[in-house]
């Protein structure tokens, strides 16, 4: 049975998106050239926020690494910023992404995954010391290499249970982790071979590419 709704805040400001909190009942709300706060949707109230500081432009709505008290955001559009639920200062930790990024995305408990603008995927850490190398969405499909397909544009991004997924065939099912399903556009490119990037068409179309991420 679901309760009679209720009003959380009135934010002064463009809402990106909410995310579960590190807390059972808190909301994390990202406002853009505001900052990111943390809601208790119980007691109606603010616990704490994290400010930017003039100019800063915030895009998406933040991850947030429960078990790592840690939340991760896109700055200005090329770079991710991230923090411990402890520091008082947002940001604390910063890198520079060579590609405009499209989305991000939490992958389990201590990754995050960068989706750029042409389907090319960067994970990085929690803390965002470590970084895997970029998956580029080739004209084969999606590698570890390769040339990127100039035409494509990522329209859609997210992420999906491996270990939850429908009992269909899947080779990728029994190894675990997760799916990072990417819808991408290619406009004006030739027809792409192979599985990862089977349905799009010669000229304009989309098409679903699939990258299967191990647990560690």
């Amino acid at each position: 049975m679901l309760a009679a709704p209720a009003l959380l805040c009135r934010p002064s400001g463009r809402v990106l998106g909410a995310a579960p909190g590190t807390a059972p009942t808190d909301v994390v709300l990202t406002i853009a050239s505001r900052g990111v706060f943390v809601h208790d949707a119980l007691a109606q109230t603010c616990r704490c926020n994290w400010a930017v500081s003039p100019g800063t432009e915030l895009s998406g709505a933040a991850v947030v690494h429960a078990h790592a008290r840690r939340y991760t955001v896109v700055v200005d559009g090329s770079s991710l910023c991230g923090w411990h639920e402890d520091d008082r200062e947002f940001g604390t930790a910063r890198i520079r992404l060579a590609a405009p990024i499209h989305a991000i995305l939490r992958l389990g408990p201590h990754a995050t995954a960068a989706v750029h603008h042409d389907g090319a995927v960067t994970v990085v850490d929690a803390t965002l010391a470590q970084r895997a190398p970029t998956l580029a969405l080739a004209t084969g499909g999606v590698s570890g290499g390769g040339a990127m397909n100039a035409h494509a544009r990522c329209i859609w991004a997210g992420v999906a249970d491996v270990d939850d997924a429908a009992d269909a065939p899947n080779p990728a099912r029994h190894a675990g982790g997760e799916l990072l399903v990417l819808l991408v556009e290619a406009n004006g490119a030739a027809e792409p071979a192979g599985g990862a990037a089977r349905g799009a068409r010669a000229g304009r179309g989309e098409a679903l590419s699939l990258i299967h991420i191990s647990e560690p």
